[in-house]
């Protein structure tokens, strides 16, 4: 994937920028009403097309440019403690001729954090153990384009279809010694159809995902001879090689299958839908020479529904949904075998497993949410809401032979209000969250190698068994401007937020964001 993002990004924000004067439409669309259609939305919040043209069909979009800076005192020793980014997004709802009607997200967020190490990957925690790192703190560099492209039909009689492209890239690149770079290709095609009678509809969405991460090669620019660079297998599991960054590759591939049921009863005034989906993963681990440390399974299932009541003026809504994931890993023991041609003298390297210990690294989480809010509504959008919720989260990493074990339990309770001023044209939303830690256990057969004591110790000390709280404050200030007779609704936001845990560290974050509703 050798890809110059650059030029790629510089591309699309151009193609961008060059088709958004054509979408917009005389009416003009402001906040208030674009957070109406997406609270009464039951079909957008999913995954399947094809139930597009089930909701209300409002052309509608958004686009902005949002600069933000955030420093971290509490956070996980692999995530780094600063955090500076600038992001253009851009969404559209669009009626496409008579029979259709579509949905395009663009989403490209470049940015440096700091002071970041034992991890040279994209994906760290409770997820493939066959990561690798350094444990020399430095600063990276990131570029992430996410692009979403779904188109649903009007009905066909009883039965509308839909097909979705969800297609992501991206670049980590370590800008220290050793300086690795990560580049990452993720592309999820979902085909969806739903079935209705009256009132009710099913529907079906299958997926297939592809997820490429690749490490071609490290580089250094001074040669350190005391310099390890560590692979990990599971939990405190870490081997260091002096100078290991050498001739290092690593390649993960994973294939995803999966579906969605759906079914939804809607009316003018009460309207519910409940999603099912199970999601199987299989990941491939590669070196030099296709050499595998192990290979990782995974598998996903979930239950989620919305369910929104409304009056004359007020819009209730309610969100729940629980997930499990259990992954596993099975590691190989492999041999290197050079074969030489005796008639031409080359060489043929090969890795050859001698031993394979399955299911040796486990990892199982349990997500669980349930949230409710309450929007005072009329017919042209929302004037203020407030809202409630609550999120339950267990997390379980194994590693057998020798046994090593962690548990982390968390609740995470909120609270959140918003408000529109001047005729809506101004906006504060205010959030709070409390964060509480319970039934934390952390067991390591060798709790004395530089990998334990730095990552994992640190972490369970520092993070994992500290409660926390946090605060968060938006401001928002919105004017239609009109341009060549079309007038979109231009805005400004300010948003703070600060954390403080109970061991007396916290983060500050600060973003200014401006962009236009259309």
């Amino acid at each position: 994937m050798n890809i110059d993002h650059k030029t790629l990004t510089l591309g699309l924000l151009a193609s961008a920028t060059m088709f958004l004067p054509t979408m917009l439409q005389a009416q003009t669309i402001d906040e208030s009403a674009y957070r109406l259609v997406d609270e009464a939305s039951l079909w957008s919040t999913t995954t399947n097309a094809a139930g597009l043209t089930l909701d209300d069909r409002v052309d509608r979009g958004v686009a902005m440019m949002e600069g933000s800076h955030e420093s971290r005192d509490f956070h996980h020793v692999q995530e780094g403690n600063q955090d500076n980014s600038l992001r253009f997004f851009t969404e559209r709802y669009q009626h496409l001729g008579r029979y259709l009607y579509g949905y395009g997200k663009f989403d490209f967020d470049m940015g440096r954090t700091k002071n970041r190490r034992w991890s040279d990957v994209r994906r760290t925690y409770n997820s493939d153990p066959f990561i690798s790192g350094s444990e020399v703190a430095g600063s990276y560099d990131r570029q992430d384009i996410s692009l979403t492209a779904a188109v649903g039909t009007t009905a066909f009689g009883p039965w509308r279809f839909g097909l979705r492209l969800d297609y992501q890239l991206g670049d980590l690149s370590r800008l220290r010694d050793p300086r690795s770079r990560s580049e990452m290709l993720d592309y999820r095609f979902s085909p969806s159809f739903t079935y209705s009678i009256g009132r009710s509809t099913l529907g079906l969405e299958g997926h297939y995902r592809r997820y490429k991460e690749k490490i071609p090669d490290i580089t250094t620019v001074q040669t350190d001879p005391n310099m390890k660079y560590y692979t990990m297998t599971g939990m405190e599991n870490a081997n260091g090689v002096v100078g290991g960054y050498n001739g290092y590759m690593r390649e993960y591939v994973n294939h995803e299958f999966g579906f969605r049921l759906s079914y939804a009863w809607q009316s003018p005034s009460w309207s519910s839908l409940t999603e099912a989906g199970i999601d199987r993963g299989s990941e491939g681990i590669y070196g030099t020479y296709k050499y595998q440390p192990g290979h990782y399974h995974v598998y996903r299932y979930a239950v989620a529904n919305k369910t929104t009541w409304r009056t004359p003026r007020w819009l209730h809504v309610v969100q729940a949904r629980l997930q499990y994931e259990e992954g596993y890993a099975d590691e190989y023991r492999q041999q290197l075998t050079i074969t030489t041609d005796s008639t031409t003298g080359y060489n043929t390297y090969k890795y050859v497993n001698q031993m394979t210990y399955n299911k040796r690294c486990r990892v199982r989480l349990l997500d669980a949410t349930l949230g409710y809010r309450l929007n005072s509504a009329s017919e042209h959008g929302i004037n203020g809401y407030i809202g409630v919720d609550g999120a339950l989260r267990s997390v379980h990493n194994e590693y057998h032979l020798p046994a090593s074990s962690f548990a982390h339990h968390y609740a995470d309770w909120g609270l959140a209000a918003g408000h529109g001023f001047f005729a809506n044209r101004f906006w504060m939303n205010a959030a709070f969250r409390l964060r509480q830690v319970f039934d934390n256990r952390l067991s390591l057969a060798d709790a004395t190698t530089p990998y334990a004591q730095q990552v994992w110790t640190a972490d369970y000390d520092d993070y994992y068994t500290v409660n926390s709280w946090r605060a968060r404050l938006a401001l928002t200030y919105q004017q239609p401007i009109t341009v060549k007779g079309r007038t979109s609704m231009w805005f400004v936001r300010l948003d703070g937020g600060y954390l403080h845990a109970a061991n007396s560290q916290h983060n500050s974050r600060a973003s200014l964001a401006i962009g236009l509703r259309f």
